[in-house]
Parts: C-alpha cells; structure tokens; sequence
C-alpha cells in the first residue's frame, strides 16, 4: 500500500526524492519541491506528515500509525545511525488520569497514565482522584507527558468542546451565518459538551444544514463512549487514542549521507556540509542557497566555493579563553548543559579542541563511574576531536593531580556556532581508567536497552561495543 506524506523542513528535498523511490506518494508539496522534480504530486490529505524539529537536527513524524511503521523501516534502512523516539502515547489522547501528588508551590498535578506518567500545571489536585484529561505533547526529551484538562474531539467543521460554551470562528464575519450557527449548536449540543464551529462550518450550513448536524452526531457517538468507558473502568484508562508521534535525529555521519542522497538530484545543487549549514544558523542556511545558486551547472566552481564555505565557517570558531557551552543529549530526547568552560588549546586544521572546566566541590557529589568524591579546586579537561564517536574527560585534583580519565561513547562530535557549543548525542555505553590503570566499562545495560527500546538499531549498538574496545586498546 502507497501512503500519502507530506514533507516540510530542512531535509525535505532529500526524504521527497527517498521516499518517491520507496513508492510514497507526496502531497502538498511546497512550490520549489514541485519545480525539483518531474513528477504529478497529489494535493490530497496526507496520512503522514513531517516537520522540522526545533532545533532542526531532529524532526517530528505525525499521522497513521501503519504510515509512520513504513517510514521508520525505510529511515533504519537507509540512515541506520539515526536515533527513533516514540512517544508512549499520541498527541490528543484522551485519558482517565490518576492524580499521583500536587506539588503546590510549582501549581502542578502529576498523573499516573499507566505505563507512563504526565504533568498537569496550573492545578492542584487531590492525591488518588481520577479526572479526563489530554495529552498535549507527548513523552519525547522528557519523563512525563504534558498534559492538558481542555478536552476536545475535532471534526472537519466542528469542535467538540467538555464543558463548555458554544462558540464560532471569528473568521466567520457574517452576522446572518453567526446567528444561524448559533442557533444550530443550541439545538444539537450534546450534554456536557459545547460546539465550536470552524471557519469551513458556515459554507457547509449554506450547501446543508445536515452536513454539520450530521458531523455532530459523529463526534457524540465518540464523546458518548469516551464519557461512557469513563465511568466504566478504574484509571488510568486511555479513552482515545491520539496522533502517534514520532521524533528521529539525524546525528552528523547521518547528514553526510542525506547530503548525498540530494546529491542525486540533477535539477539543484547540493555542496558539502549543506544541511550542517543549514542548522548552524539561518544566516549560513543563506549563504549555502546562494553558493549552490551561482554553482549550479558550473562544476569548475563547485571546489573553489566549498573551500571558501569552510574558510568562512572556521571564522565563526571561537578564540583561545572563549567560553564554550557542551551540549549533552541522550537517545530518550533530553538534553542536558554540562557547566561550560574555556577554550584552552584549539587546532583549526585538526578540528581538535580542549577545554577547561571547573568542577564544584561537595562531600554528597561522586564522579560517575570513579567513585571518588568532588572536591573543592577540583577541575575537568575536556578533549574534543570533532567528527570523532567518543571524547575524552580528565579530571584532576587543585594540585593537577590525575583523579581518572572518562571516555564518553556518543554520535560525532560536533561544533555550532551561536552560541559557541560542542553537541553530542550519548550512546550510554562509558569506560573509565582509574588512577591505578584499571580500565572499568560502565553502563552495558543502558545500551542494551536504548536497543531494545528502539531508540538505536542493531548496528548502532554494535557499533558502540566497537568504539570502546578501540578506546581500550588506545589505552
């Protein structure tokens, strides 16, 4: 079966041109795809759809589930490297929560979901009370579910609203078409639920009135059953099922390819690092437009403004006592700031970098992995090699004694710009050499089990298993 997507963002000229060859039928494609490829796109509803990320290394998947099954096999098969997060519950999923506990001077109510759990702010509740709520976003680069106690049941020209007034578009401007919209929802509102006519709703009134009586209808058989099963079974129960959610990450050996993947594409240009450019920042996303704008059916130049993108980009590195931020995501989505620190020895050529980091001191704080306490005047040396899967922490003592090396495992290291920041992506396998010598690997078990979650394929995790032998034998 051909599923129907719709592709927005940063990659999508690229995934349009992967997923046509993959039997995909795109829809509502944007002018300038339309004019890249010499084919008859549809402009149809699409069963999935994809969109940048918000910061554009990653991007969300939305739709049918049985679409985004498909899309995800052709993502592992040709981008085995990237990182799959899926969310535990679809966007709009309407449940009988648990309240678990209030926290009252946050205003927030956590609920039990069942095999997850979601945070409701600006309420306290009562501990074991059960209450309908929504999830608004999902558990992706977080512990719990935002969640929202606004229920609705969408249709194409009404919204079912709990325990609220009737309601109309305020596009819909004509006093005549107001009142008689009006008057309909007063007539058909179901209990306990107000209508909210969309824009579409008052040309549907025009052509027939049963058009939207008969959508009501629809959406009361559906709050009817969610009100129903409600009162019905204990919480946590899922009512209705939402919009699955997907996030993928593309880490940088990941972009490589789908710079090459557009590559293939004869009627644009595509120069090196072209979707790197594009994240860094808008004003280098700009700048890579034009490049490949004036190098396009000019191959002598290709070369030339390459070399010049690189020259210009390694302007943007920051100089030697600049503070530079680490970014440190986990395959789950969340992302930490480590403290940051200065830039103490920069090699432009070997893309090296090391920076200098101070360590706070406390008898109730333990380096992972060392077992040795954080100590007043302690500090940390930060090796980065960037394009490299793993980096090197080296944490010393006020006298510059060694305490233990680190050796974290992760995506290739990367380098952005604004703000001055080294990113990786951590593939929770570590190894730790202890003053003695001994090497200890640490966290086989978290790798395994981003494995068996799905966050990481086969071949990434063998891959991880291969970087720490090859960091043992450096040692």
């Amino acid at each position: 079966m051909s599923y129907k997507i719709k592709i927005r963002g940063i990659f999508s000229t690229a995934l349009t041109h992967l997923l046509l060859k993959n039997d995909f039928i795109i829809t509502q494609s944007s002018e300038i795809i339309k004019e890249r490829f010499d084919t008859q796109f549809s402009e149809s509803e699409p069963d999935v759809i994809i969109e940048d990320g918000n910061d554009k290394k990653n991007l969300f998947v939305f739709g049918k589930k049985e679409g985004i099954s498909k899309l995800l096999e052709i993502i592992r098969e040709n981008f085995p490297n990237s990182i799959i997060r899926k969310s535990q519950m679809g966007k709009d999923t309407i449940i009988k929560g648990r309240v678990l506990k209030s926290i009252e001077n946050k205003n927030i109510t956590i609920f039990d979901l069942g095999n997850s759990q979601g945070i409701l702010e600006g309420q306290t509740l009562r501990n074991n009370s059960n209450y309908l709520v929504k999830i608004d976003f999902p558990d992706i680069g977080r512990r719990k579910a935002i969640l929202n106690s606004n229920i609705t049941l969408t249709g194409l020209h009404a919204v079912l609203i709990y325990n609220n007034p009737n309601k109309i578009s305020q596009r819909i401007t004509n006093d005549n078409s107001r009142k008689n919209l009006y008057n309909l929802a007063r007539k058909i509102k179901p209990k306990n639920w107000g209508i909210l006519w969309r824009t579409s709703a008052s040309e549907a009134f025009e052509e027939n009135p049963d058009i939207l009586i008969e959508e009501i209808d629809r959406l009361q058989e559906k709050s009817d059953e969610i009100i129903k099963n409600y009162n019905n079974y204990p919480a946590p129960k899922i009512l209705l099922e939402g919009t699955p959610i997907v996030n993928i990450e593309f880490p940088a050996d990941t972009r490589e390819r789908i710079d090459n993947i557009r590559k293939e594409i004869k009627t644009t240009q595509t120069l090196k690092n072209h979707h790197y450019y594009k994240i860094c920042s808008f004003e280098l996303g700009e700048v890579i437009k034009f490049s490949e704008h004036v190098t396009f059916n000019n191959n002598s130049l290709i070369e030339i403004l390459e070399q010049e993108m690189e020259r210009y980009f390694g302007n943007l590195y920051p100089k030697l006592n600049t503070m530079v931020r680490i970014t440190h995501a986990k395959v789950d989505g969340r992302v930490f700031q480590l403290t940051p620190g200065n830039l103490i020895e920069f090699d432009l050529d070997k893309k090296y970098m090391k920076i200098h980091r101070k360590i706070l001191g406390s008898k109730k704080r333990y380096y992972d992995g060392l077992n040795l306490t954080k100590e007043e005047g302690d500090y940390a040396i930060n090796s980065f090699q960037l394009g490299s899967w793993y980096m090197k922490t080296e944490y010393f003592n006020r006298k510059g004694d060694i305490k233990g090396e680190y050796w974290n495992v992760s995506s290739p290291i990367e380098f952005f710009p604004h703000p001055y920041q080294i990113y990786y992506l951590d593939l929770e396998i570590d190894l730790v050499k202890l003053p003695d010598g001994e090497i200890v690997i640490l966290d086989e078990d978290k790798l395994e089990k981003a494995y068996e979650e799905g966050y990481i394929s086969l071949a990434l995790k063998n891959k991880s298993y291969q970087l720490i032998q090859e960091i043992k034998t450096k040692l």
